[in-house]
């Protein structure tokens, strides 16, 4: 039996005190004092190192409240489910001014994220009429106008022109139970009421249509009995009419409309106050229902919202003993469910919303702490990084490369003064990493390119001991590493590579000789076809401990590094492979060495960490536009650090960059960042 099951039975009946509860600490990477490192050792003049009826039906409306208060007493071990973050990450936002549950969630014509009323106290809540605006692109807060009516258990949705309804709820455990409908018109910030609901009811769930029409469905009625009655405001006519109704009442669930135009209303408790996992379908154009396949997690006071890929997202949520941070996603076209990236906080009672963007808000709910304020976003919010699962090995001076299989290899390194030849890669279908076959020839201060044929190139490093030459290459369809010709001009290390338009795969720059680092400005390319290296144009000058990367347009951009023991390269040059010539471009604003940079699906180049000679590990993130040769800052890495490695993967149509390993205030680090652009 799962550890956590044992202790929410013993919490649930209270058998005395527990024990065993271990945190998972993988993911925080050890600090190793006294470590020796290659930059330790050997470059120590230029390293600078240092520095989640009445009677009987009152039951009803009192579980949301009554089984929290249970859970309480064991609140920090209660089944939080907390899996490992993946590339389809939730980042976190700027949490809301006012900590509230079972509030209400819209999205304002402009993109903004409306908060809408919410109970005061997961004990004997009391409605607020509380509403506050997000602003994802200034990532801030503010107050609107409040509701005429506080509530909560109450719905919203946003109808065709922009306005928000909010609709039904109650204004206290006991208290009245509302038809009350209110329309908020963002352009003037006023609320005006409207014709309330034919049905009174809390708990409920509301949704727009394709044409603007507003949805309430389900929830629980004045009599405490469920409903299964749907009613659709039309905004054009002023008026209330009622459809089908659900083949199950219910109430807490959730309801969202799917790309494919259809209604679906998921989860929520039944009169046995069971908890569901029932997802039934409503089709307006034959006011007919249909059960679809059911949420893998039955629960209740759940939120939903449709995804920036067509599926609707199931989110959080209240079962048996257990509060959810799970997430699951319908796919109207397949008719399956799948899991995908858990909520970084487990809740309920929670509220979500789909931006302008695509992404998915969840907002609020009751946690292990009580009343949350937390807002948190799974998709493209402007300038976000989040965690993704940690490396299974730390290390740092690793090479990574994007295959073109839409997984990324991160490969060898350096850890405990040993050279590594672990070869890791992240599935973004499965958000998780695993080992492959290892590097035949154990190095730090690789470089790894992928080549056109998707064979992945580990090129020179360092051993320990001496610089190589060696080659070796990974073919993904065989899982098979193989030797190829050594690199011309003998060994190297801290290079960079790329793989040129041409086909041909480029090894630039590097440390010439081992215990003094001469830097080198010469460039080879390798023919796969003719397994043939050639000596092409020289950089402009010689660089190592720097970055490269193949921009959208086919050159071949060089970022940062070191020259000598006391130079950092400031310029960034571009290298065309047809002509063979290099020219320079716009410098980095921040010059350093021991960087990354990757390159998003719109040919931004991104430059990541490094060592800027003052401070030795830097968060700094840069990138570099090619359209218009300038440079802009991003939103720092959460992690400042050193001798990382990045690469860019496209997860669910959103630009992934991850910033993988390196050298920071603890080292090696097994950290994994994400920045969604």
């Amino acid at each position: 039996m799962n550890i956590l099951v044992i202790h929410e039975q013993a919490c649930i009946k209270h058998e005395g005190r527990l024990n065993g509860i271990e945190a998972d600490n993988r993911g925080i990477a050890r600090r190793r004092r006294g470590a020796v490192t290659r930059l330790d050792s050997l470059f120590r003049p230029f390293a600078r190192l240092g520095g989640k009826g009445i009677a009987m039906n009152v039951k009803k409306l009192i579980q949301p409240i009554r089984v929290p208060m249970e859970m309480v007493l064991c609140a920090g071990i209660l089944a939080l489910h907390a899996g490992p973050a993946r590339a389809d990450s939730w980042l976190a936002a700027p949490p809301m001014p006012t900590p509230r549950l079972l509030l209400a969630a819209a999205t304002g014509p402009d993109g903004t994220l409306y908060a809408i009323g919410g109970g005061d106290n997961p004990i004997s809540p009391h409605g607020l009429n509380v509403v506050e605006v997000f602003n994802a692109s200034t990532r801030q807060w503010n107050a609107a106008p409040p509701m005429p009516t506080a509530r909560y258990g109450l719905a919203a949705a946003t109808d065709a022109d922009g306005n928000i309804y909010a609709f039904g709820g109650t204004d206290s455990l006991r208290g009245t139970i509302f038809a009350t409908a209110e329309l908020f018109n963002p352009s003037t910030r006023s609320w005006a009421t409207i014709g309330p609901m034919p049905t009174p009811r809390l708990y409920l769930a509301g949704a727009t249509g394709p044409d603007g029409s507003i949805y309430a469905l389900g929830g629980v009625s004045t009599t405490g009995t469920l409903l299964d009655r749907v009613e659709v405001y039309h905004p054009s006519a002023f008026s209330w009419s009622t459809v089908a109704p659900m083949p199950t009442a219910r109430g807490s669930l959730a309801a969202a409309f799917g790309s494919d135009g259809r209604l679906y209303a998921m989860g929520g408790f039944n009169e046995s106050s069971s908890q569901l996992n029932t997802v039934e379908a409503y089709d307006p154009a034959t006011d007919t229902w249909s059960t679809v396949s059911p949420m893998p997690t039955a629960r209740r006071d759940l939120a939903a919202a449709v995804g920036p890929d067509g599926r609707v997202y199931a989110a959080g949520g209240l079962g048996l003993f257990s509060t959810f941070n799970t997430v699951e996603a319908y796919d109207p076209s397949s008719d399956t469910w799948s899991t995908v990236a858990p909520m970084p906080s487990p809740r309920w009672g929670l509220a979500a919303a789909t931006g302008s963007r695509g992404q998915i808000y969840a907002l609020g709910g009751r946690g292990a702490s009580g009343l949350l304020g937390t807002l948190e976003v799974y998709g493209p919010l402007s300038g976000g990084w989040s965690t993704g699962s940690p490396l299974d090995l730390g290390r740092e001076s690793l090479a990574a490369t994007a295959g073109l299989d839409g997984k990324i290899y991160v490969l060898g390194g350096m850890r405990d003064g040993l050279a590594q030849s672990v070869v890791d890669v992240y599935d973004p279908s499965l958000g998780q990493w695993s080992s492959i076959a290892p590097m035949p020839t154990a190095r730090w201060g690789l470089a790894a390119t992928t080549g056109l044929d998707g064979r992945i190139y580990a090129i020179a490093g360092f051993n320990g001991s001496a610089n190589l030459d060696t080659v070796e290459v990974y073919d993904p369809s065989t899982r098979r590493w193989s030797s190829s010709p050594p690199l011309l001009g003998g060994g190297s290390s801290f290079l960079a590579a790329a793989a040129g338009g041409d086909g041909r795969i480029y090894a630039l720059g590097g440390c010439a000789s081992g215990a003094d680092c001469a830097a080198d400005y010469i460039v080879r390319a390798y023919d796969p076809v003719t397994e043939v290296w050639v000596r092409v144009a020289d950089m402009d000058a010689p660089r190592a401990f720097f970055a490269a990367a193949t921009g959208s347009d086919g050159r071949i951009y060089v970022i940062g590094g070191i020259t000598d023991f006391d130079q950092i390269v400031p310029s960034v040059q571009s290298y065309d492979p047809p002509s063979d010539t290099w020219s320079s471009v716009a410098p980095v604003p921040t010059p350093r060495y021991g960087l990354a940079a990757a390159v998003g699906a719109d040919g931004t180049i991104y430059a990541l960490g490094g060592n800027t000679g003052t401070s030795t590990f830097v968060d700094t993130v840069e990138a570099y536009h090619p359209s218009t040769d300038t440079w802009s800052s991003i939103a720092p890495m959460p992690t400042a650090r050193r001798d990382l490695a990045a690469a860019a993967i496209v997860v669910s149509g959103i630009d992934s960059i991850f910033a993988l390993g390196g050298h920071g205030s603890e080292f090696p680090l097994t950290t994994v960042e994400i920045y969604s652009p």
